[in-house]
């Protein structure tokens, strides 16, 4: 196996400035300690990195990560990535994204 060092906070896409978001941090490092030996190469590492980050900008923005995740599976591959306007329909907190998306608050 090949050992990868990662600097959590140089790829992660959030601030520890707050408790808010120190508590996220800390609950996103317990997840992926167990889930990181998987990562076995740089861009394993990194690829892991960028769905984590998506995971949980998503619960931040009060969306069901797996619904989104979903969503966004379905929608990019027939997407024109090139086109920011497109892109920026697609981020997590855009109003167009479909109710399916959004957590139900009951």
């Amino acid at each position: 196996m090949i050992e990868v060092g990662v600097d959590i906070q140089s790829i992660c896409f959030c601030s520890f400035d707050n408790a808010v978001y120190r508590s996220t941090g800390r609950s996103f490092l317990r997840c992926i300690r167990k889930n990181w030996l998987f990562s076995n190469t740089p861009r394993g590492a990194n690829a892991s990195a960028i769905i984590y980050s998506i995971i949980e900008t998503a619960k931040e923005n009060n969306l069901n990560p797996f619904e989104y995740l979903t969503y966004l599976f379905e929608r990019l591959p027939n997407e024109d990535i090139d086109d920011m306007s497109v892109l920026d329909l697609l981020l997590p907190w855009s109003e167009a994204l479909p109710e399916r998306c959004k957590v139900q608050n009951h």
